[in-house]
This record gives C-alpha cells, sequence and structure tokens, in this order.
C-alpha cells in the first residue's frame, strides 16, 4: 500500500485547525462535555502539530474514515449536537488507538487520558459512538492486524522466505552434486 499523504494536506490542515477553533469557542453544560471537548481538542492540536506522525502511523484509518472525518469536522451547523461531538470524539479514538498500536514506544500520559476518559465515560456517550469506541477497542486492532499481514511487503517477506527455502535445496542438491563428481574424479 503506497502511503497516503492525509493530515500534511494544507486543506485538511486547515479544516482542523479551524475545527479546533470553534470547538474551543463551545460552552460546556456538563463536566462530560468540558473533557470530552478537551480530548477532541488535543487529539486534533496533535494531528496539526505532528501531520507527518499521524500519516505515518494512521494510514488504515486515513483509508477507513479519514475522508468522512474531514468532511465532517467541516460541518458547521453541527458543532452544539451532543451527537456530533461524540462521533468526533470517536473518530479521534480510532486514529489515536492507530497511532499507539502502530508506535514502538507508549502513548504520553495526556493520550492516555483520552482512552481512560473513553473507558470511564463510556455509557455518557450517544449510541453510534458508543458502537465506535467498541469497535476502536475490540475488533479494529484485528482489522489493522489483516490488513498489514496481508499487505503486498508482508507477502514479499513471505515469498523471500520461500525464495531462501528453495536456495537452500538447490544448494543441499549441487553440495550432493558436486560430492558425487569429485568422488567419480578420483
Amino acid at each position: 500500500m503506497e502511503k497516503v499523504i492525509f493530515f500534511e494536506q494544507e486543506k485538511n490542515s486547515t479544516v482542523l485547525r479551524e475545527f479546533n477553533i470553534r470547538l474551543d469557542s463551545l460552552s460546556t453544560e456538563t463536566e462530560f462535555e468540558k473533557f470530552r471537548n478537551r480530548h477532541i481538542s488535543r487529539v486534533i492540536s496533535s494531528m496539526v502539530n505532528a501531520p507527518a506522525q499521524w500519516d505515518d502511523l494512521c494510514q488504515i484509518n486515513i483509508s477507513w474514515i479519514g475522508e468522512s472525518f474531514i468532511d465532517g469536522l467541516s460541518e458547521i451547523n453541527s458543532l452544539q449536537s451532543k451527537e456530533y461531538l461524540d462521533d468526533v470524539f470517536s473518530s479521534c479514538y480510532r486514529f489515536l488507538l492507530e497511532l499507539y498500536l502502530s508506535m514502538k514506544e507508549n502513548l504520553g500520559s495526556e493520550y492516555r487520558a483520552v482512552k481512560d476518559f473513553a473507558d470511564e465515560s463510556f455509557e455518557l456517550f450517544e449510541d453510534r459512538a458508543k458502537q465506535q469506541i467498541n469497535y476502536a477497542k475490540l475488533e479494529m486492532p484485528i482489522g489493522i492486524f489483516k490488513s498489514i499481514a496481508n499487505s503486498d511487503s508482508i507477502q514479499g517477506i513471505k515469498k523471500l522466505d520461500e525464495l531462501v527455502s528453495d536456495l537452500y535445496s538447490k544448494k543441499d542438491s549441487w553440495d550432493k552434486d558436486i560430492f558425487v563428481r569429485s568422488r567419480m574424479i578420483k
């Protein structure tokens, strides 16, 4: 799979920045809304500030939900809707979990807080967001693994292993042939 440049695209970066500005201007009524919005803002700010990292480590969700994520963030009139913001959180959560699964090191504490918030406040999310959070935790890692395991580069490694095995077999055959010929010469 060829790497898709997504978060580094200026149009997507602009949508992310503008969304965060609108989100920061919202007033919240509950602690849940306050923390949900703070976590959304934190993840989106990271996407804006480190787009190459998000592009490198989130290729699967970029292909699965990237365009709909950006399109959704562009919806200016939906910002007051709890269901809409819960959906935005669940999409950010999906990207964050893929980032975590793809990186060698552990997530920083500010990102672990996003994961903890999703677990601790799960019942307060709208149904569609709950489904996406559950999917991200339970099924998405398997989907990511399958996508990677069946990628062209992994298939190439498998073929390389077959090629090496074939070469060893041929080498053994040549060694036997050389041994037999050398015995015939003596």
